[in-house]
């Protein structure tokens, strides 16, 4: 029934019937496509049809619901246009508003009310918001807390003191909120939590328990490792005798202790190990004379360096005895138990708390629906006679970003097919990026473990997708080049095999540069910050790009790159993204980045916020100063300091009162909050949120600001917090205070509002885990230099799914050990953490279509390259150990560097000549950078100047008053030209600071702009329009122009001017009037249309026009522009009213009609018409 033309693999997903299947599809594809057609043709089948509502089709987003349910629906209506007559479109046509095509939470929702009898709920509870749960989670915390620390007997306040809580019980929380949310990813969180308590009750020998065999493979890879950088180097010194001398002495004895140390882990010795490691000791190399040695010394104490540093962290692994070990379990054990209770009485105690409220949370969901379907047994569960009559339901269980599942979620998959047989399971485990959120990759990669290669009649099966539809060849080689040398069973959790490598089927109709670029950029942090560098250099980069007209595939053909093709991404962006923004806006590239959270501190929230908690009690000083200061009230430093001043001791609020009878804004603003606090006392937090909008008329003076509208519409989600928190059974003002006050104190920060139109020209920065599913003409993946946030591997207790709990041991005088638990499930926690940035990486890579760039700033790249390139083998692949040490993406991505055929800048900046390169399919552009200097601004740069709130209040207040002749107050008597665009007082129209240029820095951009209007002005067109360098040569000899305003004239420009059709009409009119002045008298109503023209009053208007041209049928009045704008559009906007007066003017001076109105957009290139009215 499709008209697509499918490859082999996807036609075989789409068609193949008869039993379970697992589909790897890479990124790019046709994932959505492969499925959304597997169900039309299950629908459509003409021997075997099914009905779409006996289908289950469920995804993680609801946004990729809809989409899936859109794309049935387009496809139903295209082939009902081919088949108008078909009864069985129509029917599934019909059935598509009952389909399950879903969320998996969606689907639980539907059964747990299905069967709430079942459950002994309520049948109409709700699905509680974050903010309720941030309360009643506290609530059950406290409970929990007070019922354990009155038992008797009981090792809680042991646990207490080892997780930190011995000041408050902050710490105590954590740990049991993570433990919660952890096991509830599990299908049986009770048997989990009692298992995990059990194997520290074990009587197995160290190196048969997880702990220890997680212990000895770290230690075998790392000893591996060692021993082969040790031999590489070792045997390379002989071509130094100085060098030799030094260190051979130590590197045999480190020879020695790790060829001992390989034969106890191989034997599996546990206590051979520790008693050798903790003899282990080096002596120190020989001095060698300061210039002596070079590159070989340098790489021999890397090497010297990096292997004492891996012993050093492999005794604190084997830093016990057996002995110990057992000592540490038993001393350990009563306090995981009593922890482990501890968790499961809040979990029934938040339970009850939601219950009361008839409130669900989304793991509820999830549980509540395997209550219905499974019971545990044995051999892990078994179905329930409602999970066996709901499978047959289904004829099929289609189950979308399969990789993201976590082991309940699975569970409930498997409970609802008929025998796991009719499961179609699709997904991309390289993508999977969601383990904060309990997501599971392991489950994938056991069933693609356990699943052949599809055959005829054989079932369970699995179909790879490899062809990628995304992406040029430049972009694929690139991602299949890196992640070759990075990903593996140890690290990355798969090995990156041609299965797993993208084939290039993008077709694109022009061939361009496509080639992955890696820029390493250097920066000296004495004058500049790491990020700043970078995204001034990346700022550049796009500029040129944009400048010089790279082409980009458009869906109507090839077109110059915009702004919005372009897209940042970041490992993590909320602390990063708003100073790229910033970075890019001062080179004048427009740049978005929708920040998560920071809702609390955005201006309009927090003053009226102080405000709020003014009203509740005005004697905290910190809100009653924020509230005074804030543009509500427009109190300066200097009324503040008068009002401090009348009494030094009392309160601030009792100063004011004071201050009251005398100062006009002091009485002001006591009377309002006076009233304020009558409403608080008998009104709802929302209500009293609307009178507090209404009665200082908020919403507008916000709305008045830069970014209004947002700000508006932050106001709005304020208001709709207050009406949601009212509607849970809470009430009053202070009541919301205290809520607020608990989601700031637990980083529970809410999200603010978000404007931006989806056809904006901005350069988009996104995070990584944001743009997933995304896609952008342009990547440039930032950052690589950040550091792995590796917080998940420390603190005192940590958490693993299948090695339990690890955590330190504290003697009774206070002091803290490890433990071997804690040791080894820190290891495989940094092992699936490295795995899933890995994954992270992947994704960033694999979001470009056209051109993929990496860029890091880093402050040595000698150095950083220099000992990277130490950890690396002559030959072979990059050893996973090496991977696991590296502190970012920017050391992953310069070791593939190193290895790469157009690696070889990198090479000699190491000066490894003897480091091979392994064969690659397409090239690798490796450039060294310099970040571009601070003290250049790049052309058309607009410095901006904040405007003085305070001055623009003033102003304000005395325009307040109420003049007889108001219509006419507002009109200027005089008025030049220019003024036309800004006769009413803005924000930005009030300097608060020194002008740039004031500071010997270079010349603005409407400095620019009159040096270039200067030129146009003075110079001989015919001349300029043949060599325009010689006529600015001229100008600056005959003193009319600086020779440093003569090197800011953009010649490119010029000559486009030139060269322009309007040239042409200039030289061909009857007459040319270049800078034309004229004083004309124009009626009140030109400015204002609310002013009547009766009054005989009239405005003087002065002013140059820059060309006027004469020809027979009328004049044509044209303006230069150096606004730098990519829409002519925004020039009409601008400029429209002041044209059309200087049209007024011309008709008066020069007594003819104007049939034209023109701008000239330099920053365009081009003409742009302005319509007459």
């Amino acid at each position: 029934m499709s008209s697509a033309k499918w490859t082999s693999d996807q036609n075989d997903a789409i068609v193949t019937r008869g039993g379970s299947l697992l589909v790897s599809a890479a990124a790019g594809s046709g994932k959505t496509a492969v499925l959304v057609q597997r169900v039309i043709e299950r629908i459509t089948d003409p021997q075997h049809p099914c009905d779409i509502d006996r289908l289950l089709v469920v995804t993680f987003t609801r946004a990729a619901a809809a989409e899936m349910r859109g794309r049935v629906a387009a496809r139903l209506t295209e082939l009902l246009s081919q088949n108008p007559h078909d009864s069985n479109l129509h029917r599934q046509k019909m059935l598509l508003g009952n389909a399950h095509i879903c969320t998996v939470h969606s689907f639980c929702v539907d059964l747990v009310r299905e069967n709430f009898h079942l459950l002994h709920i309520a049948p109409d509870f709700k699905l509680a918001s974050d903010a309720q749960m941030v309360l009643l989670r506290e609530q059950a915390a406290e409970q929990t807390i007070e019922h354990f620390y009155a038992l008797e007997h009981s090792p809680f306040p042991d646990l207490a003191d080892l997780l930190g809580a011995r000041r408050n019980d902050a710490p105590l929380v954590r740990v049991m909120d993570r433990l919660y949310e952890f096991v509830r990813s599990h299908p049986f969180p009770e048997q989990w939590m009692q298992k995990k308590a059990d194997d520290y009750r074990t009587s197995l020998p160290v190196c048969e328990t997880k702990w220890g065999a997680a212990a000895f493979a770290y230690a075998q890879s790392a000893v591996e490792y060692c021993r082969g950088i040790l031999k590489s180097c070792h045997a390379s010194l002989g071509v130094d005798p100085v060098v030799d001398a030094a260190f051979s002495p130590s590197f045999c004895a480190m020879e020695d202790t790790l060829a001992q140390l390989a034969a106890c882990l191989n034997k599996q010795r546990w206590d051979d190990c520790y008693h050798l490691l903790e003899s282990a000791a080096f002596e120190r190399q020989k001095p060698i004379k300061k210039g002596e040695g070079g590159p070989l010394k340098d790489r021999a104490g890397a090497v010297k360096k990096e292997i004492s540093s891996i012993l050093s962290r492999l005794q604190g692994i084997f830093s016990m005895s057996e002995q110990e070990f057992w000592e540490d379990l038993q001393a350990l054990s009563p306090l995981v138990d009593s922890l482990m209770g501890a968790v499961s009485f809040y979990s029934d105690t938040l339970d009850s708390l939601k219950a009361d409220r008839k409130l669900l949370d989304f793991g509820d969901l999830e549980h509540l629906a395997l209550r219905v379907l499974v019971r545990p047994d044995a051999d892990g569960y078994r179905q329930t006679q409602e999970a066996a009559e709901l499978s047959f339901r289904f004829d099929e269980v289609l189950v979308d970003e399969y990789q993201d599942t976590n082991e309940a979620q699975d569970m409930i998959f498997r409970a609802v097919s008929q025998g796991e047989s009719n499961l179609f399971m699709v997904g991309d485990v390289k993508q999977s990026i969601y383990r904060f959120r309990q997501a599971m990759p392991e489950i994938f990669l056991r069933r693609r473990d356990a699943f052949p290669p599809l055959k005829e009649g054989h079932f369970p099966a699995r179909i790879t997708l490899d062809r990628n539809f995304r992406s040029r060849k430049g972009v694929t080689d690139g991602v299949n080049f890196v992640f070759s040398q990075l990903m593996s069973r140890e690290l990355g959790e798969l090995d990156y095999t041609k299965e797993e490598s993208l084939v290039c089927r993008a077709t694109y109709p022009f061939d361009t540069d496509d080639v992955t670029e890696m820029a390493i950029i250097s920066y000296d942090s004495a004058e500049d910050s790491r990020d700043q560098a970078e995204a001034r250099w990346i700022a550049s980069r796009i500029r040129r790009m944009v400048d010089e007209k790279v082409l980009i595939s458009g869906p109507e053909g090839p077109r110059p790159a915009s702004y919005r093709d372009f897209c940042i991404l970041l490992r993590s962006k909320e602390a990063r993204a708003p100073l790229y923004v910033e970075q890019l806006k001062l080179q004048g590239i427009p740049a978005h980045a929708d920040v998560s959270g920071g809702f609390f501190e955005t201006k309009e929230i927090a003053a009226i916020l102080s405000l709020l908690r003014v009203i509740d009690n005005p004697l905290q000083d910190v809100p009653l100063l924020a509230a005074l200061m804030s543009p509500i009230f427009g109190f300066t430093p200097d009324d503040l300091a008068d009002i401090r001043l009348s009494d030094k001791r009392c309160p601030l609020y009792t100063a004011l009162v004071q201050c009251g009878e005398d100062h006009p804004k002091c009485r002001r603003f006591l009377d309002i909050v006076a009233s304020l606090r009558t409403l608080a006392a008998t009104l709802p937090a929302d209500q009293l949120l609307i009178r507090v909008y209404e009665q200082l008329s908020y919403p507008a003076l916000v709305q008045a600001m830069p970014g209004g509208e947002i700000r508006r519409l932050n106001l709005n989600l304020l208001l709709d917090y207050a009406r949601r928190f009212e509607q849970n059974g809470h009430r009053g003002l202070s009541d919301f205070i205290r809520f607020l006050d608990r989601l700031e104190e637990s980083g529970s920060d809410l999200s603010p509002a978000s404007a931006l139109p989806p056809s904006a020209d901005v350069v988009h920065i996104l995070s990584i885990h944001g743009s997933k599913g995304l896609e952008f003409p342009v990547c440039i993946v930032a950052g690589c230099s950040v550091s792995f946030n590796r917080s998940d591997v420390s603190g005192a207790f940590l958490l693993h799914p299948e090695l339990g709990v690890g955590c330190k041991r504290r003697m009774p005088d206070g002091r803290q050990f490890t433990t071997l638990p804690r040791e080894a499930v820190a290891l495989e926690i940094e092992r699936g953490f490295l795995s899933e940035e890995m994954r992270v990486l992947y994704v960033a890579m694999t979001r470009a279509r056209e051109k993929l760039i990496l860029t890091m700033a880093l402050e040595d790249p000698e150095a950083s390259v220099s000992a990277l390139a130490s950890s690396l083998p002559e030959t072979g692949p990059i050893p996973p150990f090496v991977l696991r040490r590296c502190k970012g993406y920017s050391d992953w991505l310069m070791l593939c560097a190193l290895r790469h055929p157009d690696g070889q800048i990198l090479r000699d900046l190491a000066n490894r000549p003897g480091l091979s390169s392994v064969p690659a399919e397409g090239s690798l552009l490796v450039s060294l950078e310099e970040a571009p200097s601070i003290s250049s601004p790049a052309e058309d740069e607009s410095l901006p100047a904040a405007p003085d709130s305070e001055f623009t209040r003033l102003i304000h207040d005395r325009f307040g008053w109420k003049y007889p002749y108001e219509q006419l107050s507002h009109i200027p008597s005089k008025l030049a030209a220019s003024e036309l665009l800004a006769h009413r007082i803005r924000p930005e129209d009030v300097a608060s600071s020194i002008p740039a240029f004031a500071e010997g820095r270079p010349l603005t951009a409407a400095q620019r702009g009159t040096v270039l209007h200067t030129f146009l002005q003075l110079s001989d067109w015919k001349n300029a329009s043949l060599h325009p360098e010689e006529e600015v040569g001229r100008l600056v000899t005959s003193g009319h122009l600086s020779q440093k305003e003569a090197d800011c004239i953009d010649l490119g420009k010029v000559k486009q001017f030139f060269e322009s059709p309007l040239y042409r009409r200039i030289v061909h009119a009857d007459r040319v009037h270049r800078e034309l002045q004229f004083h004309v008298f124009l009626p009140p109503s030109y400015l204002d249309p609310d002013v009547s023209d009766s009054s005989d009053e009239n405005v003087v208007l002065q002013g140059v026009a820059d060309l006027v041209l004469e020809e027979k049928d009328g004049l044509v009045l044209v303006d230069y522009k150096t606004d730098h704008v990519w829409d002519p559009e925004i020039l009409r906007q601008r400029y429209t009213m002041q044209l059309r007066r200087y049209a007024y003017a011309m008709e008066q001076v020069l007594d003819k009609p104007v049939k034209q109105l023109l701008l000239y957009s330099f920053s365009l290139g081009q003409t742009v018409e302005i319509f007459k009215q």
